[in-house]
């Protein structure tokens, strides 16, 4: 009986420790290179022959509807190479390996969340979060000449809060994602996790008015406008179930604004900083500027890499609509083409012509047509429906909020085209699923606690 006790006791402390070790290698861990083949591995896939044995071991990859669906959905991606003669190509594969992979760690979030305190573990990776972003932000001892350029891409760094001739701009945000677009996305994750409750502790009330801060610096339209339209749908619903009063819902707001112009006027003072140092400069002095800053980054001034740093600094806002209107427009004609099964994974034609599809919904049309747009769709929606059969808005307002991120994002941007985002899902997704197995034997407040 101790022997067996033992036994069990290891495989527990085995299984808690990989819980934990995912959720610091999914928000803090950087990509690794691959050593035969030039491509990247993140920490998590490491990870994943154990998380596959713990749960063949445990018999845990069965009974569950959701994984089902996402096993017909690999079938039907796999359906799509065949039906475009792609049988051969690798490269369409790894597709069907990045839906396998979610299900995997949705499988494990979703059995073993009951080993961990979540709010404390969320509460814990959010403050390693602050900790690395604000060292990024303000380049505390050259960390982004040291630690960055493991996270980001060179072209983001360059263009890091300066602008073509390297004076001060607006500074976006990087992070553990080397996009600030994605790191908005990851920072909904905890602005909604500790969205404002009645009777919420003041610390996470304070992680999330910090969360909304992170959010501002990473200066991402589109993490912007989806924090505003799900705070916006947060205190409805809240609202209309009467857990809010007023007064309540007046004191975020003000802190918010507050924040908002506190970020806003450090932001303009940085800008009007770059502004003074270049009014009196001569051309020579900005050219000289210009090749200083290039040289100092090690690029050539001549290069493609640093011609369109300079085009991506300067043009990106003015160009980006355009841009996205006529990738679509020519994608769109492909689709029509091939409206039912697509043009399956087919992940070399974008690389090939330097395309970006610029909108999540319009890869998946064009990749697997209306068909596999249903799937994608379904993907969301089935744990929504499954929440509606439980309404419990307490607990399931991670899930409905951070879907609705999803959704608004997926329009002008990729959001599961990054794995890290893809595996943040996975964790939303296995942890609802954890709290409506656990319904019938809990409360709402014990459900509201963990």
């Amino acid at each position: 009986m101790t022997q067996l006790n033992t036994s069990e006791g290891s495989s527990y402390m085995l299984e808690k420790v990989v819980y934990y070790a995912l959720l610091v290698a999914i928000f803090l861990m950087p990509s690794v290179p691959a050593v035969f083949v030039e491509l990247t591995i993140r920490p998590e896939e490491l990870l994943l022959p154990v998380v596959a044995l713990i749960l063949l071991k445990n018999r845990d990859l069965n009974k569950n509807s959701y994984l089902l669906f996402l096993m017909l959905f690999a079938a039907y991606i796999f359906l799509t190479i065949v039906v475009n003669g792609r049988f051969f190509k690798v490269r369409d594969y790894f597709e069907i390996y990045k839906l396998a992979k979610y299900g995997i760690l949705f499988m494990y979030f979703f059995r073993y969340t009951k080993l961990v305190d979540f709010r404390h573990s969320v509460r814990l990776v959010l403050g390693g979060l602050l900790v690395f972003n604000l060292a990024q932000y303000f380049n505390i001892f050259y960390f982004n000449e040291y630690i960055e350029p493991l996270y980001a891409k060179a072209i983001h760094l360059r263009s890091f809060g300066v602008n073509s001739i390297g004076m001060p701009a607006v500074k976006r945000m990087l992070g553990t994602m080397g996009n600030p677009n994605n790191n908005a996305l990851m920072f909904l994750f905890f602005a909604i996790f500790f969205a404002p409750i009645p009777k919420q502790s003041r610390l996470d009330t304070v992680l999330f008015l910090l969360s909304f801060l992170a959010i501002l610096a990473c200066q991402s339209r589109t993490g912007m406008i989806a924090f505003m339209v799900v705070m916006f749908v947060h205190f409805i619903v809240q609202a209309i179930r009467r857990m809010a009063k007023w007064r309540y819902v007046t004191k975020y707001a003000v802190g918010l604004v507050l924040v908002f112009f506190c970020f806003s006027t450090v932001d303009n003072l940085w800008i009007e900083r770059g502004i003074e140092q270049t009014e009196n400069m001569t051309e020579a002095q900005i050219i000289e500027l210009q090749e200083q800053q290039a040289a100092e980054s090690g690029v050539d001034v001549n290069s493609n890499d640093y011609i369109m740093s300079l085009v991506e600094q300067d043009m990106s806002q003015t160009t980006s609509v355009k841009g996205r209107l006529e990738v679509w427009k020519h994608l769109w004609g492909m689709v029509k083409k091939k409206p039912i099964f697509g043009h399956g994974p087919y992940k070399e034609y974008f690389y090939d012509n330097n395309l970006y599809s610029e909108s999540e919904y319009m890869l998946v049309i064009w990749r697997y047509g209306f068909i596999g747009l249903l799937f994608y769709l379904v993907w969301i929606a089935l744990p929504l429906i499954r929440s509606f059969k439980h309404y419990d808005y307490v607990s399931h307002k991670y899930l409905w909020l951070y879907s609705i991120v999803i959704m608004l994002a997926a329009i002008t941007n990729n959001p599961f085209s990054e794995p890290r985002i893809l595996a943040i899902y996975a964790l939303l997704i296995g942890h609802f699923f954890f709290l409506l197995s656990k319904t019938p034997e809990v409360d709402e407040k014990t459900l509201a606690d963990r």
